[in-house]
């Protein structure tokens, strides 16, 4: 969970919340807002549009924005018939009063299965730069061969409007793969850290 600026926390459940997502009867996943007595509200569902295309399966916590909105991702959903036919996975902005906005969609081309050029699969929490737009990873998609199948994953900028740019396609164990968490360090340049998923 994290604290936001209005004194509660918020964060995430990767399942439950409902029971119309396409990999399970209970893997939609939720955002929640509990106050520091333990009181628990439910902000926001997910897979609460048609096929999806809000996301499911948040994995990763929550960042504040310093327009005071949370921004986060999801694993899956977005794109119906992309990445297993599940989805690979959005980009959210949703404000404390819990109004959801897919800022991103990965694999928008329409012609990529297992992951796009733009990656697939977003597992890690977004960090806000010193630039104001937010850095992540994707676990995969990104350069497809080598040795992972379904790509090495991605690193990407996105802007607080939505406009993402794929910073670095990884490609196999010499480069690394399967990203996990970005941080910028104090010369404003970024790291990953390793994943704690594997390749699929």
């Amino acid at each position: 969970m994290i604290l936001a600026t209005d004194g509660n926390f918020y964060g995430t459940t990767s399942e439950g919340g409902g029971t119309s997502c396409p990999r399970g009867s209970n893997l939609c996943g939720t955002i929640f807002k509990i106050t520091p007595s333990g009181t628990l509200s439910t902000l926001y569902v997910f897979c609460s549009q048609s096929n999806c295309t809000d996301g499911f399966r948040p994995t990763a916590a929550l960042v504040q924005g310093r327009d005071g909105n949370l921004y986060g991702t999801t694993y899956q959903g977005g794109a119906a018939g992309q990445c297993e036919s599940f989805g690979c996975g959005t980009i959210f902005k949703i404000t404390l009063s819990g109004n959801l906005t897919t800022l991103y969609t990965f694999c928008p081309q329409g012609s990529c299965p297992d992951g796009g050029p733009d990656g697939a699969n977003p597992n890690a929490a977004l960090v806000q730069g010193a630039d104001g737009s937010f850095y992540g990873t994707t676990l995969q998609g990104g350069y497809l061969g080598g040795e992972c199948t379904f790509g090495c994953g991605t690193a990407f900028k996105v802007t607080p409007s939505g406009t993402l740019t794929t910073l670095h396609t990884f490609q196999d164990s010499t480069d690394s793969l399967n990203p996990g968490q970005i941080m910028q360090a104090l010369d404003g340049t970024s790291t990953a850290q390793p994943s704690a998923r594997s390749s699929k």
